[in-house]
C-alpha cells in the first residue's frame, strides 16, 4: 500500500501557470467552482497515473479521470458556503468565498495556484485521502482529517468492464431485498440495533476475490454493549455483482 495525500504537494504535479488561458475574462463565482474543479481533477489524474504507474499501468485515461473525479468528489462544497470559513495548510482561517476569488487571480494573471487550489478544496478539519490501496480490480480509500479516529473512513471501488464503480463501502450496489435479508438475520440472531448503511464508514469492509470468481464481504457489525470503538459481530457473504447475496453464503458470528 502505497501513501498519498490528497492534492498534497509531493503527490499534485505542478499546474502550470504558463497555461494558455483563452477565457481570461472572470467569471461568475459558480463557473469559477466548476471551472477549477475540473482542472482539479485533470491534475489528480495525472498525480495517480504518475504515484501509481505500475498498478495502472492497463487502466484508460478515461478510467483514471473517472477515478480521480470520485476522489475529488470527497472534497466538495458548494455556492451556498460562499461565507463558510475554511483552515489552511499554513493554519491561517479564510472563507470559501475569498479563496475562490485569489485562486482566480493567480490563474488569470498566469501564476502559480498550486497550494492555493489544494487549500480551496482540502479544508483541513475535514477529511482527506491518506491512503489508496490496489487489490486486483477493487481500489481501497482511506479518509480521514487525522484529528479522530472515529471521523476515519473507508470507500471501495470496483474496475469492471472498462468502468469504475463506485461501491460506498461496500454495500452500496446491493438490492434492496438483500438488504432486507440481511437486517432480518441480523435482527433474527439478537443484534436488534443493527441498521444497515453504505455509506463510507470508519469499520473497513474487506473485500476478495475468491477462488469461484466471485467476491467475499467481510465486516464488523455492533453488539448493542459494543463500545463505540469495538465492533464484535462478524459478518461476511458472498456475491457474483455487489448487488446480491450469493445463497447460504451468509455468517453471522460473535467473537
Amino acid at each position: 500500500m502505497k501513501k498519498i495525500i490528497l492534492f498534497s504537494l509531493l503527490a499534485l504535479s505542478t499546474l502550470s501557470c504558463k497555461k494558455e488561458n483563452t477565457e481570461n475574462a472572470k467569471k461568475s463565482e459558480a463557473e469559477q467552482l466548476t471551472f477549477y474543479k475540473k482542472l482539479l481533477i485533470e491534475d489528480v489524474a495525472k498525480s495517480l497515473k504518475k504515484e501509481y504507474s505500475k498498478e495502472l499501468a492497463t487502466i484508460s485515461d478515461t478510467i483514471i479521470e473517472k477515478i480521480a473525479t470520485i476522489q475529488a468528489d470527497n472534497c466538495n462544497w458548494n455556492i451556498e458556503q460562499l461565507n463558510d470559513t475554511i483552515y489552511l495548510s499554513n493554519n491561517s482561517v479564510t472563507t470559501f468565498k475569498k479563496q475562490l476569488a485569489l485562486v482566480d487571480s493567480l490563474y488569470r494573471n498566469k501564476k502559480d495556484y498550486t497550494l492555493d487550489l489544494y487549500d480551496l478544496y482540502t479544508d483541513l478539519h475535514f477529511r482527506q485521502l491518506k491512503d489508496i490501496s490496489f487489490n486486483e480490480n477493487i481500489i481501497g480509500f482511506y479518509w480521514s482529517p487525522g484529528q479522530n479516529p472515529i471521523s476515519d473512513q473507508y470507500q471501495k471501488l470496483i474496475l469492471k468492464d472498462n468502468d469504475v464503480i463506485d461501491l460506498g463501502n461496500g454495500l452500496k450496489l446491493l438490492a434492496k431485498k438483500d438488504i432486507d435479508y440481511l437486517v432480518s438475520q441480523m435482527h433474527s440472531k439478537g443484534y436488534k440495533n443493527y441498521e444497515f448503511s453504505s455509506e463510507p464508514g470508519r469499520n473497513e469492509i474487506s473485500i476478495v476475490k475468491n477462488d469461484k470468481g466471485n467476491y467475499t464481504l467481510a465486516f464488523l457489525a455492533y453488539d448493542e454493549d459494543d463500545a463505540g470503538c469495538c465492533p464484535t459481530v462478524n459478518v461476511s457473504f458472498e456475491t457474483a455483482d455487489f448487488i446480491s447475496i450469493t445463497a447460504n453464503s451468509l455468517k453471522i458470528t460473535k467473537e
